[in-house]
């Protein structure tokens, strides 16, 4: 059985050993969440942004992507 997608991002993040974008969280879960509606860039960001206000992962820091296009590299939030 599937991972609700707001449980498997919290999953993802808990298993990353190192930084992570949310563009990277979106290409590697796109095979398993592709087919359903909820599986957007809104709602991930949404994801997202409640996990970052409760301290789940913190915001790194920011850098340009290959594209240059501005990216926010997320990590465990640590005491």
């Amino acid at each position: 059985m599937k991972l609700p997608l707001k449980a498997r991002i919290f999953q993802y993040a808990v298993q990353q050993q190192n930084e992570f974008t949310m563009k990277q969280v979106m290409q590697d879960l796109a095979k398993e969440y592709a087919s359903e509606s909820i599986f957007s860039e809104k709602q991930v960001e949404e994801y997202f942004d409640s996990f970052l206000g409760v301290g789940f992962f913190k915001a790194t820091r920011t850098e340009f992507d290959a594209d240059g296009n501005v990216a926010h590299l997320y990590g465990p939030a640590t005491a």
